[in-house]
């Protein structure tokens, strides 16, 4: 497939590649040009798999049968992994185009790839070590004893609009608000040190524990102990 290559920075008016490779893939669109849609969009995809980098993929290498002795038992993760990458980069890359971004979303769309990969690492490092995610009973439950407490936008959205743990995750509020998981992960960092400060017991703070608002480092033992001594 041929990708769209955009022209040099000098010729681009202050846009990076990755706005005018979307101009173009608009512009396309509306005059009904497949072929250039394509290339436009391809030229994006490749952004994004740029900006992966070298991410540990979402694959493992195959366990070998028993008794079986691999000479190079890690000789097509390279390949496999860059395989990988460029297809997590194609999907992320589709359905950003067919939701429609802004030229502000355009220009980080490489970031926002790489972040959303990172959180897909994540999440899959988390299930390969065993530490499952907590049920929407218990969500409700550690909500309920702590929704009092006072918070900013993030806090009154987590409370408003996210009844269960799979809408209070970075992903899905960036998605709500049309942002970055990187910038939701720094507002929840900001979030649960001013929270873990003014909760009243280790109740409260099991409770944000639950909802992932447990400042690093912390520990409920230590922060009772500083509260009875205030």
């Amino acid at each position: 497939m041929s990708v769209l290559q955009a022209p040099k920075p000098s010729k681009r008016k202050g846009v990076t590649a990755s706005q005018w490779l979307y101009a173009e893939y608009v512009a396309a669109k509306a005059k009904r040009n497949s072929r250039r849609m394509k290339s436009a969009r391809w030229g994006i995809i490749c952004i994004c798999r740029l900006a992966c980098g070298n991410l540990r993929p979402l694959w493992s290498p195959p366990t070998p049968p028993e008794g079986t002795i691999l000479k190079r038992p890690y000789a097509t993760f390279f390949f496999d992994a860059r395989r990988d990458r460029l297809k997590f980069a194609e999907e992320f890359v589709r359905l950003e185009l067919k939701r429609g971004m802004t030229p502000t979303e355009a220009r980080y769309i490489a970031r926002r790839c790489k972040l959303r990969l990172i959180d897909k690492i994540r999440q899959d490092t988390r299930r390969e070590r065993g530490f499952g995610r907590k049920s929407s009973d218990e969500h409700k439950a550690a909500l309920g004893k702590v929704k009092h407490l006072p918070g900013g936008k993030l806090w009154r959205h987590m409370r408003q609009s996210c009844p269960e743990w799979r809408d209070a995750t970075n992903t899905a509020i960036a998605r709500d608000w049309y942002c970055s998981e990187g910038w939701i992960r720094k507002l929840r960092k900001q979030l649960a040190a001013r929270l873990w400060s003014i909760a009243e017991n280790d109740e409260q703070r099991k409770a944000l524990e639950v909802l992932r608002l447990k400042p690093k480092g912390a520990s409920p033992m230590k922060s009772s102990a500083r509260a009875r001594k205030r």
